[in-house]
């Protein structure tokens, strides 16, 4: 008789999601049954089969055919490097297949998938218990907190003066195009982990987004091109209260009197609309940091956790919290 310990049975099989209707309607069950806001159909084509960058689902599947779990990938590059790393996102496991290894198994072979691309590190940002699953299950490194920052939007005057102006898009142009990919350069002299932004980036994230409706602003300077800023109005499903998120902004210099006038105009647009509360990410290790806080924004106790897994030892500084330039824009939070 062999008295070797037999590993335990994984009461799944794992494959690759399709983009088809089987597939789709699965991965909605499963996240809807777990979570308030809702996903569809075309939720799951833009976030899986849509993307600008290479994406991948990786399923959990019963014996008789059901999904237990799913654990997703996208590939994003660094603005500093032009490196590839790979951002996790949609991760679920359903109840009665916690506990068994399901989680794991996936964030094992969910990785090995993406190993084709290459990536320098993975990451995630998780809320409590995707943070201790990642950190203690699979040892991952908790690089920072993020927290939400809350300001009053009632707290400032009208914005649009001293020579700024926000003008709402609709399409990004060619010039746009070619601003943007001036400030990529330039992010990357200033030493920071930055994720590459493009027209075709920003046009899928928030143009054709169909989950949520964004507006994209054009921010302008004495005639000039200074940046873009990206809104939305957020209602809690759960309250009912209603708030402003910032975001993305992006902008070519670091000027905290224009950035300041763009982020009061943030404040006066939601409270032309009656949000009595505008939030946004003041962890940036930039300028806009100081800025935020001048204006009254601070920390609250709600936070998503920023954790890694460092593959290529060249970027050991990925676990570092002081090199990450992260705006909502670079994560899976809506």
């Amino acid at each position: 008789m062999d008295n070797k310990a037999q590993k335990p049975r994984l009461p799944v099989r794992l494959r690759l999601a399709q983009n088809n209707a089987d597939d789709s309607r699965r991965f909605c069950e499963l996240s809807n049954a777990l979570y308030v806001r809702k996903v569809d159909e075309a939720y799951y084509r833009w976030q899986f089969f849509d993307t600008p960058f290479p994406s991948l689902l990786m399923m959990a599947m019963t014996e008789d055919d059901q999904l237990a779990g799913c654990y997703a990938y996208h590939l994003r590059s660094l603005a500093a490097t032009g490196e590839p790393l790979a951002m996790a996102l949609d991760i679920m496991v359903a109840p009665q297949f916690q506990r068994q290894g399901v989680f794991r198994a996936l964030a094992h072979e969910a990785l090995s998938q993406m190993q084709r691309y290459n990536p320098v590190a993975a990451y995630v940002m998780a809320n409590e218990r995707a943070d201790q699953a990642h950190v203690h299950g699979l040892g991952w490194r908790r690089v920072n907190r993020l927290a939400d920052w809350i300001c009053s939007t009632a707290t400032v005057a009208d914005a649009e003066r001293h020579g700024v102006s926000v003008i709402p898009i609709r399409m990004l142009t060619p010039d746009d195009e070619q601003f943007i990919n001036q400030v990529e350069q330039s992010r990357r002299s200033k030493q920071l982990f930055a994720f590459s932004r493009s027209a075709v980036l920003l046009t899928w994230r928030f143009l054709r987004n169909p989950r949520y409706a964004y507006e994209l602003f054009r921010c302008e300077h004495r005639g000039h091109l200074f940046g873009f800023l990206v809104l939305k109005t957020f209602r809690d499903p759960v309250s009912g209260q209603g708030l402003g998120d910032i975001v993305d902004l992006i902008w070519a210099e670091d000027d905290p009197d224009v950035l300041s006038q763009i982020l009061k105009f943030a404040l006066n647009y939601f409270h032309r609309r009656r949000l009595d509360r505008a939030v946004a990410w003041f962890q940036t290790n930039t300028v806009l940091d100081q800025v935020g806080e001048a204006l009254g924004f601070a920390p609250t106790d709600r936070y998503r956790n920023l954790c890694c897994s460092v593959l290529n030892e060249d970027y050991l500084a990925l676990e570092e919290a002081s090199r990450w330039f992260l705006t909502p824009a670079d994560t899976d939070l809506y």
